[in-house]
């Protein structure tokens, strides 16, 4: 009887963990059908064209079927993962499309979005790699992972890009209507400009836990989009609102340090950083935050053209030619970093080194500028350094540099009348700089003997 009872209480617990395995695989099956179907419907409706008719009923029922699978967020074991991952693979675009009535899905889709921004590929991975077992299964967990934040990004900058008229829009669900029908008091709603704040510190977390390259692009895009138009809106707003938050210049400033530590991580990134900065350094940011993004670009140079030979790529020095570039459309549009003697000292530093190859200070002794030897890291790089010298010297943020200097587009032409018996004598240096050199009268110009005019 002993053994007897043993076997049957061994074949029961192996039924009911049978029939538990069965029980989880039907659920996964349903799941993953339930799942195809929202991608279906979803690709259905994406596909629409801009202001095409649809038929209300047909909305209205796509809607409702989009808030129950929405609904299914994470931490509510009734709810399935994967019907809101197929969800958002395949909505990319509906925000984009004008679906009349698409707005009321946005604090729908703000939830499950904020979930997958917010949490890490590694942590994905740990909490997915159990449910099936393969050799390649944590690639395969990673690459939809990373599906799932560009599309989450994609709908998030077709968010961001609805017209700010929508600002004090509430935003209402398929609930609201049910319990205004039956005279159920409703919580409070929260506005579309609401939404607008939240998207963008969302926008920076993600940027911080991104680590793919092409979504970290994405990223840039859609936080320059998100800034520039909170600008442009607050900018509108200060003409008629003089309590208006100016939320815009505190956004800017973190995504601005946020690239630049980003964009150091890859050279593919960093060049899209640099355009990023490019495209950012005409708004309103503080100018210490310009300061540090300048010596960060500084001191990017000279890691880079300090390197081992062996480490100098052709694809390393473009980067270096890229950052060249950042630095003269900075200080030619911030020229008030160059008030900043430590800032000018830096420039002045990595012109030397990508023209010479080496800075004045890292030799054991002095060296004159006609004794030094030129060894640049490639032609493209010095020529880079000559340029940024040359907008250094040549261009108006001179005039911020609280000296005498000044350029006020003179040339041989407006000291003719002035001129005793010598012309201006010319010189050519390097093939590519003329001088124009011409001694005055001492009673003329506060005593100066010299005028020298330079033409690049």
């Amino acid at each position: 009887m002993t053994r007897r009872h043993k076997l049957l209480t061994s074949l029961t617990s192996r039924a009911s963990e049978n029939e538990k395995t069965i029980d989880i695989q039907n659920d996964r099956l349903m799941d993953e059908a339930f799942a195809k179907s929202f991608a279906t419907i979803c690709t259905i409706f994406s596909s629409a064209q801009c202001d095409e008719f649809i038929h209300p009923e047909y909305l209205s029922r796509f809607y409702y079927v989009l808030q129950q699978g929405l609904r299914f967020y994470s931490g509510d074991e009734q709810r399935s993962q994967a019907i809101i991952e197929s969800i958002l693979l395949h909505s990319e675009d509906i925000f984009r499309i004008n679906l009349r009535g698409i707005n009321m899905l946005i604090p729908l889709y703000l939830e499950p979005i904020e979930y997958y921004l917010n949490i890490d590929v590694q942590t994905y991975i740990s909490n997915n790699l159990g449910l099936a077992k393969g050799v390649n299964n944590a690639s395969i967990i990673r690459d939809r992972f990373i599906r799932i934040r560009l599309k989450s990004i994609q709908i998030l900058m077709s968010i961001i890009s609805l017209p700010f008229h929508y600002e004090h829009l509430e935003q209402h669900l398929f609930e609201d209507y049910l319990e205004k029908s039956h005279d159920v008091q409703t919580t409070t709603k929260k506005t579309f400009s609401e939404y607008r704040l939240k998207i963008v510190p969302l926008l920076l977390i993600a940027l911080q836990t991104e680590q793919d390259v092409v979504n970290a692009q994405y990223l840039f895009g859609t936080i320059r989009l998100a800034c520039s138009l909170t600008a442009h809106h607050e900018r509108q707003q200060d003409q008629t609102d003089d309590s208006h938050q100016d939320h815009a210049a505190q956004y800017l400033r973190h995504a601005v340090l946020s690239i630049c530590e980003k964009g150091t991580n890859d050279s593919q990134l960093f060049l899209a950083a640099l355009d990023t900065l490019i495209s950012i350094v005409t708004d309103p940011i503080s100018i210490d935050v310009w300061k540090n993004v300048l010596k960060r670009l500084c001191t990017f140079i000279d890691t880079q053209l300090h390197r081992s030979p062996k480490d100098h790529t052709r694809e390393m020095h473009s980067t270096c030619v890229a950052t060249y570039n950042t630095l003269i459309t900075l200080i030619i549009e911030r020229p008030t970093l160059l008030d900043d003697y430590e800032n000018l000292f830096k420039l002045c530093e990595i012109i030397e080194l990508g023209i010479s190859g080496e800075k004045a200070q890292s030799s054991d002794r002095l060296v004159f500028k006609k004794e030094k030897e030129f060894h640049p890291a490639s032609q493209r790089v010095a020529e880079a350094a000559e340029y940024l010298m040359f907008v250094l010297f040549e261009h108006k943020a001179v005039l911020h540099l609280k000296n005498d200097i000044c350029r006020n587009g003179l040339d041989e032409s407006t000291f003719e009348n002035l001129m005793e018996s010598s012309p201006f004598k010319y010189f050519a240096v390097n093939g590519n700089t003329l001088f124009a050199m011409n001694e005055l009268p001492i009673n003329l110009n506060n005593g100066s003997l010299l005028f020298v005019f330079l033409k690049i």
